[in-house]
């Protein structure tokens, strides 16, 4: 008998120790495991997914760090110090250059332009544009900006096309910024 019991024991043993399926699992980003399905639970912000065998985030656009919780934009804010190049009517100078970027209200998307608080729109994780149309209430001239660009960990790359009317004409200008964060 006492063989008996020591054999149910042995088997109950091994049936209890194999139904915990996180026994050999490690989550990430402090998920925890369902010891039934030995999944990681969704820890992921923002709309971020996890993967149930490790409990990574996938991010979605806008967001980053191991539960999705950083806005990328918070990476991007400071002053950039850089050379402006821009073609003129045919001449091309360059000059020493700096812009700002701060935030903008509560959308990840949204950051504030050098200073004169024109909004320019993040379209990627890296990438951002804004544009810009004013016309003149006398003359009726219309003034067109279009501003282009890309962040990379320290730096940004900014590309500016200027296009207005003036007595009929219509001139254009393109500058180029490349500048590393201060």
């Amino acid at each position: 008998m006492k063989k008996f019991l020591i054999a149910i024991a042995v088997v109950s043993l091994g049936l209890f120790s194999s139904c915990d399926k996180c026994k050999d699992k490690t989550c990430e980003n402090t998920a925890s495991c369902d010891k039934k399905t030995g999944d990681c639970s969704n820890v992921c912000l923002n709309g971020g997914t996890s993967d149930a065998s490790t409990g990574s985030c996938a991010c979605p656009d806008f967001f980053n760090g191991g539960t999705c919780s950083n806005e990328v934009r918070n990476d991007y804010v400071g002053t950039y110090i850089g050379t402006s190049t821009t073609i003129y009517e045919g001449i091309s100078f360059s000059e020493a250059d700096t812009y700002k970027i701060s935030l903008a209200g509560i959308n990840p998307k949204m950051m504030f332009f050098d200073d004169a608080e024109e909004v320019i729109e993040l379209s990627s994780n890296t990438a951002f544009g804004m544009t810009l149309v004013e016309t003149d209430s006398e003359s009726g001239d219309v003034e067109s900006i279009v501003v282009t660009g890309t962040f990379g960990s320290s730096s940004i790359s900014i590309d500016i096309t200027e296009s207005y009317e003036d007595e009929g004409a219509t001139l254009t200008a393109s500058s180029k910024f490349t500048g590393t964060k201060q």
